[in-house]
């Protein structure tokens, strides 16, 4: 409108000029109307429309709650709120409500969370094997002519005798480890224990064992509630063995506390942790989170059993933790609730227990644990994350480059040849991951020795395919 109106003034100043008439009267004849004020389409309450410093004088809002997928740092709290709320219909269900979790021990790469409880305490003393054996209440020997999946138990009358998933028994004819969690009765028994053996290279000795003071490590305690077969864990135990450099003709379990990469390195950590349990009178359990990831949680009937496997537990620990080629799980610390989240799709598989109660498989393809429930109490709940992913931040990456032996860089279509360095950061190792979804792979047999895949190991066109100097044409 504007541009109208001084266009229309020019035009009427020019013909003033050309008819002589004065151009100041014409000027003063043209008012432009005042400019209206523009409607403010927010409502004038809007403190975004207040000025600055009533902004600032504003009151702040009261501090929000910490979010549920995080840990205490402070604080404790109550573990009900990591959980989800579809655990009706569960052997969870109404057993964790009065467990919480306190502020965290930290030292180096190992945190610890220790899990506390307001729930009343049994009758009866709860004794672990290393506490029976002193007392002479337990006696544990071969079964029958020494069978490797089972050991014989005998106990005395007096208290419950709690046996965990991975607690070694050394001696006999192999060193073994428990395959199940048990709580045996107060009264007088005996009782086939179901068990892995963690000694390969060995089978003479005596006929009774006695208490190792360790227990397995998280792997082989995971490996044990998914019951693996042998050959599994004894891989699990090489594994181990070879990692922390243990010297052992046998290849046992037992030997790996016995390094010397444990004995110089464990000293801080046992100094750190070992009086958690005295310094939390109400703690029940711990959660274990080793260079940020979670590791296992454990929780036990009471602060007397747990008091007295914390040695134990401790040990095998550390034992991760110091461990250069530790392979922890996707869960971080801060993701918490995601990691107890899949508690609610977890099936939940009942088996039969060596003593007394019911003993529960939790299974998914994201978590592994146990729950053992003996006279309607939780005696012990085990979790574990399924999925192991190197650390990352504990190992350092290879700066040397390797040739690509994927097959999509050798049949010529890898984007990026100079910006990755080797076959797994190479674009589609996803979406392939290794040559067994290679198109074509069902039409022959054995990838190395396909004569007909573009000269695999005569691959002339392929420049500098054993030195790895010159990029090939295709890339040009």
């Amino acid at each position: 409108m504007r541009r109208i109106a001084s266009m229309c003034v020019c035009i009427l100043m020019g013909a003033a000029v050309v008819f002589g008439c004065n151009k100041e009267a014409v000027v003063l004849v043209y008012q432009p109307a005042p400019e209206r004020p523009r409607k403010h389409f927010r409502r004038p309450t809007d403190p975004r429309l207040a000025p600055t410093a009533a902004r600032r004088t504003r009151p702040r809002p009261a501090r929000r709650a910490p979010a549920l997928g995080k840990l205490p740092n402070t604080t404790p709290v109550r573990l009900a709120s990591l959980l989800p709320a579809r655990l009706r219909g569960t052997p969870l269900h109404g057993r964790v409500d009065k467990l919480s979790l306190a502020k965290p021990v930290v030292h180096g790469n190992l945190t610890i969370y220790p899990v506390l409880s307001d729930d009343k305490p049994l009758a009866k003393p709860v004794l672990t094997i290393d506490q029976a054996f002193k007392k002479r209440k337990l006696t544990v020997t071969e079964e029958g002519s020494a069978s490797v999946p089972q050991i014989a138990v005998a106990k005395g009358s007096g208290e419950y005798i709690f046996v965990m998933t991975g607690e070694m028994f050394i001696g006999a004819r192999q060193d073994r480890i428990s395959k199940h969690d048990a709580i045996l009765p107060s009264g007088k028994g005996r009782f086939k224990l179901p068990v892995y053996c963690v000694e390969q290279g060995r089978w003479s000795g005596g006929n009774s064992f006695k208490s190792g003071n360790n227990v397995a490590t998280q792997s082989l305690r995971k490996s044990a509630v998914r019951k693996k077969s042998q050959g599994k864990i004894w891989q699990k135990v090489s594994r181990k063995t070879a990692q922390v450099k243990a010297q052992t003709s046998t290849q046992t379990m037992n030997a790996t506390y016995k390094s010397k990469l444990y004995r110089s390195k464990s000293p801080a950590y046992l100094k750190v942790f070992a009086n958690l349990p005295k310094k939390h009178p109400k703690s029940v359990g711990v959660l274990v989170v080793i260079n940020r990831a979670i590791v296992s949680f454990d929780v036990f009937v009471t602060h007397g059993l747990f008091d007295g496997l914390w040695t134990k537990l401790l040990k095998a620990f550390v034992l991760d933790a110091i461990d250069p080629h530790f392979k922890g799980s996707p869960y971080h610390h801060a993701r918490s609730r995601q990691f107890f989240a899949k508690l609610s799709v977890a099936k939940y598989k009942r088996s039969k227990s060596p003593g007394m109660g019911e003993e529960f498989l939790i299974a998914s393809p994201d978590i592994t644990g146990s729950l053992l429930v003996a006279k309607k109490r939780l005696v012990h709940f085990a979790l574990f994350p399924e999925k192991e992913e190197k650390i990352r931040s504990f190992v350092r990456a290879r700066k040397v480059a390797a040739p690509d032996t994927s097959p999509r860089g050798v049949s010529g279509g890898g984007k990026g040849y100079g910006r990755y360095k080797g076959y797994k950061k190479h674009k589609g190792y996803k979406k392939h991951k290794g040559y067994k979804k290679h198109k074509g792979y069902k039409k022959y047999k054995g990838y190395k020795k396909y004569k007909k895949y573009e000269g695999y190991k005569k691959y002339k066109k392929y420049e500098g395919y054993k030195k790895y100097k010159a990029r090939p044409r295709w890339h040009k």
